[in-house]
């Protein structure tokens, strides 16, 4: 078994591991030279970070991938099969911590990311400051949970509410539920909806604040960035998952909005 690069995450140090990637790129534990002296208990919490993360991360990226098409109900399922999960298994508090603190992150981002571009949204009713004080602050898992499907109740009345208004609500809905489509444009969507295109346009901007495929970027985009941090999934692999013919194409578009190259936000965001 040939050893790899050793994992930036400093986690496994604190716990007198070492961790290092197979050849297969598969994690290898083994108690490392300082790990004298060091309790059973810190290689069963060590342990446990590693069962955690494989438990956490396709769970977490699902709920971002529902999150954003507007799914809100099996999101909130999958939201509590995460925290529930924490709870059964009995996590070491430092784990919670990074679960909350996921899941915060992701909820920030959906949040600031999609649902403040609607008009007459404002993303601190959604997600407010007090919201996040009273979560970090929370005891345990129990009242974690609580206070997030407090914000998902939120999220279903506003979505709701999108469903309900209008045509506009109806074509917003339709472009969160298909925006992975790589075929999906302008003029589909005006002549799925009877449409003129350039009407459609106009009204989508005036509504949303930004043009169709914009939004379409954005989405794809968003879910690339939570793919990038939490999946081994190649860049070629994500940009077909998320909607682009070629990595070319996603790239250009990431680095038109992010500032950098996938690989080089990849490389900035080193992944658990």
């Amino acid at each position: 078994m040939k050893l790899g690069t050793k994992n930036q995450d400093d986690t496994y140090s604190e716990y007198g591991l070492d961790r290092f990637l197979d050849n297969k790129n598969k994690p290898i534990i083994h108690r490392g030279s300082h790990y004298e002296g060091a309790s059973v208990d810190y290689l069963n919490d060590a342990l446990a970070f590693e069962t955690f993360n494989r438990e956490r991360i396709p769970k977490q990226s699902l709920c971002v991938k529902q999150l954003i098409v507007g799914d809100i109900e099996d999101a909130e399922k999958t939201l509590i099969e995460l925290i529930d999960s924490a709870i059964n298994n009995q996590y070491p508090e430092c784990l919670n911590k990074l679960l909350t603190s996921s899941l915060i992150d992701i909820f920030l981002f959906v949040i600031y990311s999609l649902y403040s571009k609607i008009k007459g949204i404002y993303a601190k009713d959604l997600l407010s400051i007090n919201d996040i004080n009273n979560i970090y602050t929370c005891s345990d898992m129990n009242e974690v949970k609580t206070h997030f499907l407090e914000i998902m109740t939120r999220l279903k009345v506003l979505e709701n509410n999108i469903k309900n208004e209008s045509t506009l609500g109806k074509i917003f809905h339709y472009v969160n539920s298909n925006y992975t489509n790589p075929q999906i444009t302008l003029n589909s969507i005006a002549e799925k909806f009877h449409m003129n295109y350039a009407s459609l346009s106009k009204m989508y901007k005036k509504e949303f604040g930004t043009n169709i495929m914009e939004s379409i970027h954005l989405m794809r985009i968003t879910e690339a960035k939570i793919l990038l941090d939490n999946s081994e999934l190649s860049i070629s692999e994500i940009a077909e998952k998320v909607g682009y013919y070629d990595y070319r194409t996603f790239s250009k578009f990431f680095k038109r909005m992010q500032g950098v190259t996938p690989s080089e936000y990849r490389g900035s965001n080193p992944r658990l």
